[in-house]
């Protein structure tokens, strides 16, 4: 039980490591760059989809992510008229 127990650890110890970076950097990107991109919503949508799994730093900065790429939502397809 507890070799069970130490395989799930890695595991998330590892999901942690390699994605929570990633949505702080995503999350810092909405946030506060105003320059957006269709494609940049639609790979921000994707990514905190799979970083909301990461329970509870994650899901926590993937709901801050989606809820912001949400309200924001005609930022990125009006972003034609934001390039100077």
């Amino acid at each position: 039980m507890a070799g069970g127990i130490s395989e799930a650890l890695i595991s998330t110890v590892l999901g942690l490591v390699v994605a929570l970076p990633g949505a702080i950097l995503l999350a810092i990107s909405i946030l506060f760059f105003k320059h957006r991109r269709p494609w940049i919503f639609r790979l921000s949508i994707a990514a905190a989809a799979f970083t909301l799994l990461l329970f509870p730093i994650g899901t926590i900065v993937a709901i801050v992510i989606l809820v912001k790429l949400l309200k924001n939502r005609d930022s990125y397809f009006l972003g034609k008229q934001l390039v100077e």
